[in-house]
């Protein structure tokens, strides 16, 4: 089973990895370069750095690792959004 996984900043990517792990299921990350904590290279089967608004690329990395669902986690601030 595989799942992907838009992680923010935060605890909450890394500890839905884990618990999604436990579980057998493989997690393909996009992970938000200033944002993401880079510990989750470490836990991830797979990991895709994007700078924010790379809609194309997140798309283009899920469909490459087959992933038919994905969950969102983590914050953004508010201010980088904006930039």
């Amino acid at each position: 089973m595989r799942i992907g996984l838009i992680a923010g900043s935060g605890q909450f990517p890394i500890i839905f990895t884990k618990a999604a792990k436990e579980k057998g299921y493989a997690v393909y990350a996009v992970a938000y370069v200033s944002e993401t904590d880079r510990e989750l290279e470490n836990i991830a089967d797979a990991v895709q750095w994007l700078y924010l608004g790379q809609l194309k690329r997140l798309i283009r990395f899920f469909k490459q690792n087959a992933v038919a669902e994905a969950v969102m986690m983590g914050a953004i601030r508010k201010t980088r959004m904006f930039t």
